[in-house]
């Protein structure tokens, strides 16, 4: 590797991270929103056009940017997933799980992603994949602690939380089989936050049958027209900028060095979380989210 190949490296590596660390402030906004009285379906989507709207311009001038035919099912797969991933994530906050826990759980992905990667690109269960589901199973147990009743208090808080490590996995291994890196990062960026809205519009009146309750699927256009600066500010600096980064991060460094520098989003909210929310990083906040991290960290570099 040469110096401008080195170069690039580095700052494509550090894309990746920051984009990370700024994910990690989408919990810590829905919490924020959670407590101005948004409910989990106007958490979900509402950010979402107009992170398409600040992407639309490129794609409206440079037409080698826009979706083509051939790649609208998988945009509109991806979105289903996406669509998942908003509701497991938020979900959590809205049911009072702490930005910490709903953000480790999330990264309980090296389980399911060893079931996925298995079932979807027929990848061997190696024994680094064992070893990293064992290490995030003693992981999950620290983190819920379930001599302090947080299991059986708030059941599907953590159901929700694990609904996003679900969905994060199958983000990740779609986006492997489908060649997501392949795609220009705007037109990936795009695609995934637009077809991810259309997805949750389709899918309300289901989410509505299912959840009723106003903190869960009520939706009040007041809300926008109240916060609409703080809205753009959460789109740039939660939605826009970690997209981009991201998936232009991704075109020059390996899939596996990407998901060590994303470790940064959960370390970004647990810390945001306690800075701006006073919500305490308890012992088994920081010893079972150490070692949800750590099997993170061990599937990714020793689990191929």
């Amino acid at each position: 590797m040469d110096a401008k190949e080195k170069s690039a490296y580095y700052s494509h590596s550090l894309m990746v991270a920051v984009a990370g660390a700024l994910w990690g402030g989408v919990l810590v906004w829905a919490n924020f929103w959670a407590s101005k009285g948004f409910s989990l379906f106007e958490i979900s989507l509402i950010v979402l056009p107009v992170i398409s709207l600040i992407f639309l311009p490129a794609l409206i001038l440079k037409k080698e940017l826009r979706i083509q035919a051939k790649d609208l099912k998988f945009y509109a797969i991806y979105g289903l997933i996406g669509a998942a991933l908003q509701i497991g994530q938020y979900g959590g906050i809205i049911l009072g799980l702490p930005v910490a826990i709903a953000v480790m759980l999330m990264y309980t992905q090296p389980i399911w992603s060893t079931i996925f990667g298995k079932v979807m690109l027929k990848e061997t269960i190696t024994k680094g994949k064992i070893i990293a589901v064992a290490i995030a199973i003693v992981g999950i147990l620290i983190l819920v602690d379930p001599f302090s009743g947080l299991l059986t208090s708030n059941p599907f808080g953590i159901g929700a939380g694990l609904l996003a490590g679900i969905s994060l996995s199958l983000w990740n291994i779609y986006g492997r089989k489908s060649r997501i890196a392949g795609h220009h990062y705007i037109t990936a960026g795009f695609g995934f936050v637009t077809f991810t809205a259309i997805a949750l519009v389709v899918l309300y009146p289901i989410l509505y049958a299912l959840m009723p309750a106003t903190n869960f699927t009520g939706f009040q256009f007041g809300h926008i027209a109240e916060y609409w600066p703080l809205i753009i500010a959460w789109a740039i600096t939660a939605g826009t900028l970690p997209n981009l980064l991201y998936f232009k991060g991704m075109g020059k460094i390996p899939a596996s060095n990407a998901g060590v520098l994303l470790l940064t989003e959960p370390v970004s909210a647990a810390l945001l979380a306690a800075v701006l929310f006073s919500q305490p990083l308890t012992t088994n906040i920081l010893v079972g989210g150490a070692i949800v991290l750590l099997a993170n960290y061990v599937i990714i570099r020793w689990g191929q």
